[in-house]
């Protein structure tokens, strides 16, 4: 079987490496963009979304299915492409401890934590890593994904082709934000929504975890972690109006600002970029054949879950395709046509 994929990002990528391990002639066509969001990603992997804490959909899931197949990667190319840490979240105020109270004793309530069981550890008050805890915080385990690594590994097992379409069974397009201007898939309910994040260097007591607090602080672990000089990255923002790729002053302004407040030290910014996520209003990625053209497929709407989602949205939309397997109800494209 021959399949072309429209887009190499992570999931092109991914995509692509399904089908590669399924022994499917894989052809790539992608307009290379060093800003697109799976290149600037930070790869975070979070099981708990929110100021108002839940678990991602489908967490018990998708957290070891990612493991496990960015491993498996990691393995065949000989590249650590996932690096396994905590994630802290600081309660600034009372508020933050009474909701992530309220929704562990509910034991995350709602649909989406159905079978999810997150282990967490509370954090008193007191200083950890030179932050300052007022109100104490809590840990549980997340990772990070080396993305634009990831792409690349890809890239090698893959022809590439300049023409849009070649002779193939299937087309699946993973082009990210722009399928929201595609005719073909314009009828889904696409909410792009761009992010900044900063690259920067803080001194003192070295980061060993993930920080979230209304912003998420990435340390990059480039050398052993001794006091001095640290890389980190900042981010996120959202804007729903203004989708390009240019940084914006207020963005760098805003997240400068909390990432002082939250580490208690000077941040100096060594680099600013700026992409858009190819998010979906449902929360859910898009997968599947397109209603009355059915040579052609879609594996979109990632958002900020691309590294999290990507693994299992390619695996499950593969058996699809050449097994005939069911796709999940939440993220099956029909549901939205003629709507």
């Amino acid at each position: 079987m021959r399949i072309q994929i429209i887009g190499f990002g992570l999931a092109g990528s991914w995509m692509a490496w399904e089908l590669i391990k399924r022994g499917v002639d894989v052809f790539i066509t992608d307009r290379y963009n060093p800003n697109s969001s799976s290149r600037i990603a930070a790869g975070l992997i979070n099981p708990i979304n929110g100021t108002r804490p839940r678990p991602t959909w489908l967490a018990d899931v998708l957290m070891p299915f990612a493991y496990c197949a960015y491993n498996e990667m990691s393995n065949h190319v000989n590249q650590r492409l996932l690096s396994q840490c905590k994630v802290r979240r600081v309660f600034i105020t009372e508020e933050d401890v009474r909701l992530w109270e309220h929704a562990s004793t509910r034991q995350w309530y709602g649909n989406d934590s159905a079978g999810f069981n997150v282990k967490w550890e509370s954090l008193e008050s007191g200083i950890w890593e030179g932050i300052s805890y007022d109100c104490g915080g809590v840990q549980y385990d997340g990772a990070v994904v080396n993305t634009a690594g990831v792409i690349e590994c890809v890239r090698k097992h893959v022809v590439e082709v300049d023409v849009p379409e070649v002779n193939v069974d299937f087309i699946i397009w993973c082009e990210g934000w722009e399928a929201s201007r595609n005719e073909l898939w314009s009828w889904l309910p696409f909410q792009p929504v761009k992010g900044e994040i900063l690259d920067a260097i803080i001194d003192g007591p070295p980061l060993t975890t993930i920080i979230t607090k209304s912003i998420w602080i990435v340390p990059v672990n480039d050398g052993e972690h001794t006091f001095g000089k640290q890389s980190i990255r900042i981010g996120s923002t959202y804007d729903w109006d203004d989708l390009t790729d240019v940084p914006t002053e207020q963005a760098r302004t805003s997240l400068v600002s909390m990432a002082e407040t939250i580490l208690g030290r000077p941040v100096v910014v060594t680099g600013h970029r700026a992409a858009v996520r190819p998010a979906a209003r449902s929360k859910r990625p898009y997968l599947g054949f397109h209603p009355t053209h059915r040579k052609h497929a879609i594996l979109n709407g990632l958002g900020a879950k691309g590294a999290l989602w990507a693994p299992w949205a390619a695996h499950q939309l593969a058996d699809h395709i050449l097994d005939g397997a069911a796709l999940n109800s939440e993220t099956n494209v029909v549901r939205w046509w003629n709507q």
